[in-house]
């Protein structure tokens, strides 16, 4: 028996050399299909014993495969892509194994699969890599190809044996999504708009959904159901189907869905997989986001882990995909519940295995939170054992989360000082470093060495915490200098414009870090302007709960003066700090504004579950306000009002708070 690897490539000179070392042992033949490279892919293939062949690009992947399959020679075709590799290498037992089967009647051959992800743990699925040359075997569909394998018998690996790895969606995979998606929406019928195939419309849902395309996932997810309905599909897809569905219900775009349809999705993915470990996970998540019920959540993820523990790969054949998926998510509701029911310990676990599987910034600002009474010196130790050898990546991530926490400005300097010993980019953090040392001159000298946003902010910083106008002016820029104007009460903020409110914002943000007490009483001032209040708002500076109650008890925060909607958001995001905190009187007031002011708010659902359960006392008043919000019938919007309402959507702060969009920015 021969064996020809086969690759489609395209600049992949990076990887392309290790996936060929780790098949041509058992290959008698290696064929790479060039579709343009402008980089030295063409070379390395060369180098490693491939014939090259060239192939015009048409847009068309399946095109490109039938084309490679027309020049393959031996007696089965292994199809491989340039970021994937076999560990171990191939050797002739693992052919053995093949040759045996084919024997044996197998024309398709299915290997496990690892995919490693930027920020979410790895999964695995067994994906077809191989099969009988001369079968009649050609690839369909231009994207998402796959063969026309009807009436032809597929055989999966041993997973002990042939292990796939695959590093493709460990980098930025937006771009690679959004050309898939264009030439999927491209197929669509001219008649009727659709792409009338379920393969697609699953595909496109998931590209979509990975783009941030809410509205347009939801619409091809629903599709894929009604067509799936007259064909038949492999279990591990419509597990995978049955997940998404249910994730774009309960977490990505909740505004798109009813309660009705929410709780009936969940129940059709428990009926159809009752041995399978995803609904569970989904179920959980549905309990505590939706019902706001924490031992039914607890109920359904112990669940979910007695289905791993007895998972049978016969029951569902060719999937792991949905077992540990989602594993970071488990993690964060569980550490929620665990700090809401008082236990920091437990909390700290499972957001300490949720941030080592995802260097999750929500799980750092939970450990953060529960650790922050411990010494300077103890929080070091337990960071070190967290991150281990800190990168400049990891440093800047735990300096944005440690401005949170003024308390702990020694390990702010700490760690500034290692990042700056590591690179000479971050000056701008020289400065931040001196304003509390009150050395604001210097500041403002390096600030406007910086320049840029980060310097503008810098120097409004420095100006504003040495009460000094000063400092803005001359040579600073003009942006910087009206906003000077205006906090030092020369000026108007009333003709401002973005940029100078994000200025302002950044260095609010910086004072709030160094607690120059003498600029926060006059910033004071500034909160009381509705645009200024606003885009405080929008920012997300009040999406850490436990930070946000520093702000609300120090200022008085005057959201009635704002558009209703906008209002209501604000004191949402209150109401759940006050939740967290458990001052449920506090958080009921909160709720019932938001409520008048627009009827609609998702986190009532949650919310108030949580509530009724860690609170008999306040069990009538949260059940009257869950009734009003289930009363509410929102008016059908527009597409462009939907996605603006996907981007707002208040995510629950204790399944993943949101620590803010406008960060320090560190050059």
């Amino acid at each position: 028996m021969t064996i020809t690897a086969c690759y489609i490539v395209k600049n992949e000179e990076a990887v392309l050399n290790r996936s060929i070392e780790s098949v041509k042992a058992v290959c008698q033949e290696l064929i790479v299909v060039d579709t343009g490279s402008e980089d030295d892919t063409v070379r390395v293939a060369r180098d490693a014993g491939a014939r090259v062949l060239h192939f015009k690009w048409r847009a068309d992947f399946a095109a490109a495969r039938n084309f490679a399959i027309e020049h393959a020679t031996g007696d089965v075709i292994l199809f491989i892509d340039a970021d994937e590799w076999f560990d171990p290498a191939l050797t002739k037992a693992h052919a053995a194994v093949i040759e045996g089967q084919i024997k044996r009647g197998a024309t398709i051959f299915n290997v496990c699969r690892i995919n490693y992800f930027k920020d979410t743990p790895p999964t695995e699925l067994y994906v077809m890599r191989a099969f009988k040359n001369r079968a009649g075997l050609k690839y369909v569909n231009p994207v998402h190809e796959k063969l026309n394998q009807t009436g032809h018998r597929e055989y999966n690996l041993p997973r002990d044996l042939f292990v796939l790895y695959h590093s493709g969606y460990a980098g930025d995979f937006s771009g690679k999504a959004e050309y898939y998606l264009n030439i999927m929406l491209a197929q669509a019928d001219e008649k009727t708009g659709r792409q009338n195939n379920p393969t697609y419309e699953y595909y496109i849902a998931r590209e979509a959904s990975q783009l941030g395309r809410m509205q347009l996932a939801a619409e091809h997810m629903e599709a894929f159901f009604c067509l799936a309905k007259k064909e038949t599909f492999p279990a591990r897809w419509m597990i995978a189907a049955h997940k998404l569905r249910n994730m774009l219900a309960l977490v990505k775009a909740p505004q798109l869905y009813t309660d009705e349809e929410r709780a009936q999705y969940v129940r059709a993915y428990e009926l159809a997989f009752p041995r399978h470990p995803a609904p569970q996970m989904i179920k959980g998540l549905y309990a505590f986001e939706y019902e706001g019920d924490i031992a039914a959540m607890l109920q359904a993820y112990a669940g979910m882990e007695a289905r791993v523990q007895a998972y049978n790969e016969a029951d569902y054949p060719g999937d792991f995909s949905d077992i540990s998926a989602e594993g970071n998510l488990v993690n964060m509701s569980r550490g929620a519940a665990a700090h809401l029911l008082g236990d920091p310990a437990g909390a700290l676990d499972y957001f300490t295995e949720a941030f080592r599987v995802s260097r999750s910034a929500a799980a750092l600002n939970y450990i953060l939170h529960i650790i922050e009474g411990q010494s300077a010196s103890d929080i070091a130790a337990f960071l070190q054992t967290l991150y281990g050898e800190m990168d400049e990546e990891a440093l800047t991530q735990l300096l944005n989360m440690l401005t949170y926490y003024p308390d702990k400005q020694d390990l702010y300097v700490y760690y500034a000082k290692k990042l700056l010993d590591m690179t000479r980019r971050h000056s701008d953090l020289t400065a931040l470093i001196s304003i509390p040392l009150e050395r604001c001159a210097h500041a403002a000298r390096v600030a406007r060495d910086v320049g840029g946003e980060a310097g503008g902010a810098l120097l409004c910083a420095a100006a504003f915490a040495a009460d000094d106008p000063a400092l803005c002016e001359a040579d600073a820029p003009e942006a910087v200098r009206a906003v000077a104007a205006a906090y030092f009460g020369e000026g108007s903020a009333a003709g401002f414009h973005a940029d100078q409110w994000r200025l302002i914002a950044l260095g609010y943000r910086m004072l709030l870090f160094t607690r120059s007490e003498a600029a926060l009483w006059r910033m004071d001032a500034m909160l009381k302007d509705e645009k200024y209040m606003r885009f405080l708002i929008k920012s997300g500076y009040y999406g850490v709960p436990w930070r946000y109650r520093d702000v609300a008890d120090s200022f008085d925060l005057n959201t009635e003066a704002l558009p209703p909607a906008e209002a209501a958001y604000a004191n949402t995001r209150l109401a759940q700090a006050y939740v967290g905190l458990r001052r449920f009187d506090e958080a009921l007031a909160c709720y019932e504004t938001a409520l008048r002011l627009t009827g609609d708010y998702a986190a009532v659902r949650r919310d108030m579950g949580i509530i009724s359960n860690l609170s008999p006392a306040h069990e009538a008043a949260a059940r009257a306000l869950y009734t009003r919000y289930a009363a509410y019938r929102p008016r059908e919007t527009a597409p462009d009002e939907k996605r603006r309402a996907c981007e707002l959507a208040v995510r629950g702060v204790f399944m993943a708070p949101e620590l803010g969009r406008l960060t320090m920015t560190l050059r």
